[in-house]
């Protein structure tokens, strides 16, 4: 799924995709992926896009779909992050 948001706050800062690979020192190939989610970056390079756009990491390991445990008898709210459901489940 298309990182819309990234392509947004990319767009607003009237750069193409080439130009904030440079900036990352990232491949642009591989910055084209992580904005069509076809890849999740790395941490260290979310880090550094994070950074970049001044926006939370967390927005890379967003889980947009509500999480069922039947096991666990654990519902996730829907829109909550990846990382707050990991140490909330330890």
């Amino acid at each position: 799924m298309k990182r819309e948001w990234l392509i947004k706050l990319r767009e607003d800062k009237g750069l193409k995709q080439l130009e904030v690979a440079k900036i990352l020192d990232i491949s642009s190939n591989y910055y084209c992926e992580i904005e069509k989610g076809k890849k999740n970056p790395r941490w260290n390079i979310a880090m550094r896009i994070a950074e970049f756009f001044d926006v939370s990491v967390d927005n890379f390991f967003y889980n947009p779909t509500r999480v069922s445990r039947v096991n666990g008898g654990m519902e996730e709210k829907e829109n909550e992050s990846i990382t707050n459901i990991a140490i909330s489940s330890k």
